[in-house]
């Protein structure tokens, strides 16, 4: 049975203008698509197969070349890498039992709450895909630790200088653009350095990084990233509530980290992303979201709501997420400080 929200008549609106104002409250909320990379194309009404093209690196040349002699030519090759979509949606039924009487923005303050549910169930798939990696760290006082269950530390400057070694050891690219925090495809320059995207409740550990890590409101030029809380050497921290950790899965000696259940340490990853690392469809464009409303005091416009009693405001998006290349993204897994 659907769950009704009795709340009032709703003013027609189009779904164009409903859309744009659903794209403009969902999309500044949204962290981890901003550092992935777009598809050239996104096929309609032909596949639900979504595929992001690369380029294959060339190899060094180290023949001299012969006097009078062209040397062959060396041909451009790509490589496909696919996933894909899927549908989401959800909806809000609503009554028309104080129609006549509120005046609240109901229209408004329901499509900023479908939003924001869009937003977080984007963020939360792209989060489960892109902890997927093969790439990972663990921060612990036992030596040499190999799995999730051993952490018990928190992130530590000498870690992050491991995973910049790996990443730089891979010819991993830093960002210098990035999109920008709006529902168009516009992007933005940036310094060049890898990003970090990690839980808020590592803010502490990383400003115990002491004199390696500079808070944003200590830059000295250049605007922040939305979400950013600041930098260490070549890595910019992006922080975001959302990213969830795993509760209770670290070691179940504390050393002072935190543990929702006291037994065991709870787990947060941090993952470090260079450029054309990770892949996604993003919520951006009109055409990557749809919105419908109907109104309630619609008398005879239903065989099924003759009374015109009922109306909604629903959407429904497609999604698909990826990592184009396991070597540059890594994830590091730590506990934090209580």
């Amino acid at each position: 049975m659907a769950a009704f929200v009795s709340y009032g008549d709703i003013s027609p609106r189009t779904n164009v203008y409903a859309a744009a104002k659903f794209l403009q409250h969902a999309v500044p909320k949204l962290v981890l698509e901003r550092y992935a990379t777009i598809p050239d194309s996104i096929p309609k009404n032909k596949t639900l197969t979504i595929k992001f093209r690369r380029c294959v690196p060339f190899d060094v040349t180290t023949t001299p070349l012969q006097e009078g002699v062209t040397p062959q030519p060396q041909a451009g090759q790509f490589e496909d890498v696919s996933t894909y979509l899927k549908q989401y949606g959800s909806w809000v039924q609503i009554t028309d039992v104080i129609a006549d009487t509120h005046e609240d923005p109901v229209l408004n303050k329901f499509s900023e709450l479908c939003a924001e549910q869009a937003a977080q169930t984007r963020e939360q798939l792209n989060w489960g895909v892109f902890q997927g990696g093969t790439s990972v760290y663990y921060s612990s006082t036992t030596a040499s630790p190999t799995l999730r269950s051993q952490v018990n530390a928190p992130i530590t400057l000498q870690l992050q200088r491991k995973v910049e070694r790996f990443l730089d050891s891979q010819y991993a690219t830093k960002f210098t653009k990035m999109l920008k925090p709006s529902p168009n495809y516009d992007t933005t320059a940036v310094p060049e350095a890898y990003v970090a995207i990690c839980n808020t409740d590592l803010r502490a550990d990383l400003y115990d990084m002491a004199a390696k890590f500079t808070p944003v409101e200590k830059y000295a030029s250049g605007s922040p990233e939305p979400y950013e809380i600041g930098k260490a050497e070549n890595c910019r921290y992006i922080a975001s509530a959302f990213l969830k950790p795993f509760l209770g899965a670290g070691s179940s000696t504390l050393n002072g980290m935190t543990s929702v259940g006291g037994s065991n340490v709870d787990v947060y990853s941090i993952l470090y992303v260079s450029q054309d690392a990770l892949g996604v469809v993003p919520l951006r464009g009109m055409q990557d979201v749809e919105m419908g409303i109907r109104n309630p005091n619609k008398m005879g416009d239903s065989a099924s709501d003759p009374l015109g009693q009922r109306g909604y405001v629903a959407w429904k998006m497609w999604h698909a997420a990826l990592i184009l290349n396991q070597n540059w993204v890594a994830r590091v897994e730590v506990g934090a400080t209580a």
